[in-house]
């Protein structure tokens, strides 16, 4: 157990409840799922973009969201960036004011916590690189004792007023 750099505590955050860990089978395919997750999807990026829906005139706010689905032995849990945007439009023209973004930790998160770390966004006029990210921690239950591990995850997206040519 020495190997996957555990650290023992001693409780979990308020509404986590530890996974059960009866052998190093159980905790060797947990961190085979998890490692596989991180190297293949972090960061993970999305690109949108506004749509014919946004009418002329005025201000109008939009959501953005995109998300690392990961493996729990129970179902999929998921780490999300959000960003409310503020778009102003006039005519056919459209700009970005403003944002909102933040993460969250959605799905089946048995024994699992999340603490954001990031999040943030660059304002460019017409589209927007929003910047999200923190610590997926779990929690197992090995032999009576609590065991604690902590895994960074970033996330981006980008939202485009116009469509934009992502070469």
């Amino acid at each position: 157990m020495d190997f996957y750099r555990l650290q023992s505590v001693d409780s979990v955050p308020e509404g986590v409840v530890p996974i059960v860990v009866h052998n190093d089978e159980e905790l060797k395919a947990i961190f085979d799922a998890l490692k596989s997750i991180a190297i293949v999807h972090s960061p993970a990026t999305s690109v949108a973009h506004a749509d014919a829906s946004i009418q002329s005139g005025g201000t109008h706010w939009v959501t953005a969201h995109t998300a690392i689905q990961i493996p729990n032995i129970f179902g999929w849990m998921y780490v999300n960036l959000h960003a409310h945007i503020q778009i102003y439009s006039h005519l056919s023209f459209r700009g970005i004011i403003d944002s909102q973004q933040f993460t969250s930790l959605s799905g089946v998160t048995l024994g699992f916590g999340w603490t954001q770390t990031y999040a943030y966004a660059t304002n460019y006029g017409t589209h927007i690189d929003v910047y999200g990210g923190g610590l997926l921690d779990f929690y197992l239950l090995i032999e009576g004792g609590i065991k604690w591990y902590s895994m960074p995850l970033n996330l981006s997206l980008i939202y485009a007023v116009y469509p934009i040519n992502m070469r």
